[in-house]
């Protein structure tokens, strides 16, 4: 078994926009299989990935926003839900937790992740002075 998963990664969309129109709605659906999550799995009710866009056109209030919505979707994570965090410009980045597992949505683990979804920026990675 290899010790990272195998993702993939469907994109749903409508495929008419309007003239003149510049905002496209997309809902992503990414499956893994196999790797260390894999053997490791412990049986939860729900999981949960919230993926933050970090790419340089996330500049300013767009990341301001993309980083207070996430706080909020980890926020509302029940106690039986597993979760991670992932931020990506290029790549894909673990933000929380940052081995390639799911964590426990409890109080402490949420506060965790919410202070580091403060330190992304919008160059892909965390901030070197948060934010």
């Amino acid at each position: 078994m290899s010790d990272r998963p195998d993702f993939t990664i469907e994109i749903h969309q409508n495929p008419y926009l309007p003239v003149g129109g510049t905002r496209v709605h997309a809902v992503a659906r990414v499956a893994a299989e196999g790797g260390p999550a894999a053997s490791a799995a412990r049986s939860a009710s729900a999981a949960e990935v919230i993926i933050v866009d970090t790419s340089a056109s996330m500049v300013g209030e767009r990341l301001v926003a993309a980083k207070r919505a996430a706080k909020g979707a980890v926020d509302a994570l029940r106690e039986d839900v597993d979760f991670a965090v992932v931020s990506g410009a290029h790549e894909a980045e673990m933000v929380y937790p940052r081995d390639p597992l799911l964590a426990r949505a409890t109080d402490e683990r949420k506060a965790d992740a919410t202070a580091a979804i403060s330190k992304l920026s919008a160059s892909g990675g965390p901030a070197s002075g948060g934010g």
